[in-house]
């Protein structure tokens, strides 16, 4: 039997919206196969769970419903009210009870079983749960939403029996003891479970196969003149393309956009520090800076709906509809670039050297060498973090490619890693640059850059933005509301779909860009830049399958829950939304946080555009290797061997190998000729 902070730990955590990153709304039970576990949800719910049907669990609305009770308490104590209420510093248990027993809105005969309820509990929440004899993972289901948040106060660590997520737990069973949750009604799907899974199988396996045959096999590289690291995110899938295909002296790698380097940031001393790189790793590179800091005013997220929000603000927002704000001029990094160099001396060596080696950049020098960041242009959009690096814990490229460009320009670091044998002529310039995938504008840093360098920078600036002309005009057409143009896009307040984000994402490919280049993935593809023959340890391989395959599942399978079940795994209507501080947005008279994507995100004119599919993960290494490391990693290799994710590898004979229930089976799709 699971002890009670096992089965707390089982509730998936919510990012914040400063933050905001895609995570599996299966978390925890990526153990048991993908089928049975949508099976049971099913089941439960009575809400579909595969691709291609629409019909829903009927809801049974009722004056007290606990949502409506703790919602706003719990409202009032994580967000920025006006006016704070007197409790709001005490522990949220203690904070509720205090609360009480006003504050839940029901009639005196209620109040008074609450109040003497509370009186005959013990102290502790956790306490409490096991005294009423309730099951706490049932009862956070109650407030899906809010439990996920509070799972993230307590993540990766397992919740106490005093902490946030206990408490709420005891909040729901004193409630639903004085007043029952009344219970919504379940419809049943209409088809058998067997014949839709089947037949969507079917549909996958077609989807696998169209893919493999866009991978070719390596090709040998014509030296180029510039030399770009993007990230693997689908959306520079294009812009990359595009560039190759207009100048061919330049070559792409996709590697994770955090480029490895595990960077917190604070921009003063009484900040937290924002995060630069995937949530399942720790910041171990911590920079600060001193400089004056804007927060979002109170009306902003306090609760109120963001689209009435435009209007309640009048002629301001007019205003500036009519002469839209200039860029921001202020650095958002002071110092940075200093910061990275005045690391000690063997840290910056190691760092160094892991970049290079990862990217495989190692005896690959050209004159130009970039470091593409990516970020995104929206306003009025609590979820705009969520367009930004997933890589980066929701936070843009920059500060990434900032450092990892002044680390390799470093010359102290440059004169260590000659010890290493690893010899970086001084004619090769490292540049950070940040991808914009709304406009597709690509933004050089190059203020440092000597002035030998100046010419080439010109050039380089000037054949960006032919390629962002050329990569806008190809987002047009494959997606129907990008014919707007983009900077009207990126400024308007009223704008729900200033891009299409991740939307489409169904690939991972692990291979040297030679096997996909001049190949149209039409923004489905996550590019990571891999040549087997030079990592002969495999670790290279390793830290792919075991870092960025994984965060690239969690934003696959958000976006499936988000287009398949959206009542549950979904945000609801962005026009409705109104937001809780930084903590999460509410959708319309609803109480509880939502959890995934807005419908904008994945639907337009009430059809999808986002292809729910289980993502097909390409590699192209050695057999064995690929088996050596999944053996080591038994989270990873159960993502393949249960279903969540599908595998395939080709062998040294050129044919792709397919991996099912971790057997190694022959592909029947066509060799590359």
């Amino acid at each position: 039997m699971k002890s009670f902070p096992e089965c707390l730990a089982e509730v998936v955590p919510l990012w914040g919206l400063d933050e905001f990153v895609a995570v599996n709304p299966w978390l925890g039970q990526t153990h048991r196969p993908f089928e049975t576990v949508l099976r049971e949800r099913e089941e439960a719910t009575g809400l579909d769970h595969l691709p291609g049907q629409t019909e829903k669990a009927a809801v049974t609305w009722h004056p007290d419903r606990i949502d409506t009770v703790l919602g706003p308490f719990l409202g009032s104590y994580y967000g920025t009210p006006v006016v704070p209420p007197p409790w709001k510093e005490l522990p949220l248990w203690e904070a509720w009870k205090a609360s009480l027993p006003g504050s839940t809105g029901w009639e005196s005969r209620r109040r008074r079983a609450l109040k003497k309820l509370l009186k005959e509990l013990p102290p502790s929440p956790g306490a409490v749960i096991k005294s009423l004899g309730l099951d706490a993972l049932q009862l956070l289901g109650t407030l899906p939403g809010w439990a996920a948040y509070l799972r993230r106060l307590e993540w990766p660590g397992s919740p106490s029996e005093s902490g946030p997520l206990a408490s709420l737990a005891a909040m729901l069973a004193v409630l639903e003891t004085v007043s029952p949750e009344p219970v919504e009604k379940l419809s049943q799907a209409r088809e058998t479970w067997k014949r839709r899974w089947a037949g969507f199988q079917v549909q996958d396996e077609q989807r696998g196969s169209k893919f493999r045959r866009l991978v070719g096999p390596a090709l040998a590289e014509n030296p180029p003149q510039i030399r770009a690291a993007f990230c693997i995110d689908v959306r520079s899938e294009p812009l990359r393309r595009v560039w190759e295909t207009l100048d061919t002296t330049v070559a792409t790698d996709g590697f994770a956009g955090f480029f490895g380097l595990p960077l917190s940031w604070s921009n003063s001393a009484d900040e937290a520090p924002s995060h630069h790189l995937p949530v399942l790793l720790t910041p171990s590179i911590r920079l600060k800076a001193s400089v004056s800091h804007r927060h979002p005013s109170k009306l902003t997220t306090a609760g109120t709906p963001n689209f009435p929000l435009v209007e309640l603000s009048g002629w301001w927002h007019a205003w500036r509809f009519l002469f839209p704000e200039r860029p921001q001029l202020v650095d958002p990094y002071p110092g940075l670039e200093k910061g990275i160099q005045a690391l000690p001396r063997e840290e910056k060596l190691s760092w160094a050297e892991t970049i290079l080696k990862n990217l495989g950049w190692v005896d690959r020098w050209v004159p130009l060498m970039l470091f593409v960041g990516h970020g995104s242009s929206s306003v009025n959009n609590p979820h705009a973090a969520g367009l930004d690096c997933g890589a980066c814990g929701g936070q843009t490229g920059e500060a990434s490619a900032r450092a990892a460009a002044a680390l390799l320009n470093d010359p102290e670091t440059r004169q260590e890693l000659q010890k290493k044998n690893i010899v970086i002529p001084q004619t090769v310039l490292f540049v950070a640059a940040v991808h914009d995938t709304t406009t597709d504008a690509v933004r050089v840093f190059d203020q440092e850059a000597p002035e030998s360098k100046r010419s080439d920078l010109e050039k380089l600036k000037t054949a960006l933005k032919s390629v962002q002309r050329n990569t806008q005009a190809e987002r047009q057409k494959l997606v129907p509301f990008l014919t707007r143009p983009a900077p009207k896009r990126a400024r308007d307040e009223a704008e729900v779909r200033p891009e299409a984000g991740l939307a489409g994402n169904s690939v991972f490919i692990v291979a040297p860009r030679s096997a996909t280049a001049g190949k149209n993935l039409e923004g489905r593809a996550f590019l990571h830049s891999y040549a087997p023959e030079r990592d002969a340890d495999g670790s290279v391989l390793e830290l792919i399958l075991t870092a960025p395959v994984v965060v690239a599942s969690w934003i696959n399978l958000q976006y499936w829950g988000s287009a398949v079940t959206p009542r549950l795994y979904g945000a609801g209507n962005k026009t409705l939304h109104s937001r809780i501080a930084q903590v999460g947005v509410l959708e319309g008279n609803d109480y509880d946080l939502k959890t995934g994507l807005a419908e904008q995100s994945v639907g337009y004119a009430s059809t999808l555009y986002h292809e729910p599919a289980r993502l097909h993960v390409l590699v192209t290494a050695p057999l064995e290797r690929i088996d050596a490391i999944l053996k080591k990693h038994t989270a990873v290799a159960e993502l393949f061997d249960q279903g969540w994710l599908l595998l395939a590898a080709r062998d040294d004979s050129g044919a792709w190998k397919l991996r099912r229930a971790g057997v190694w089976v022959h592909d029947e799709a066509p060799r590359d000729r």
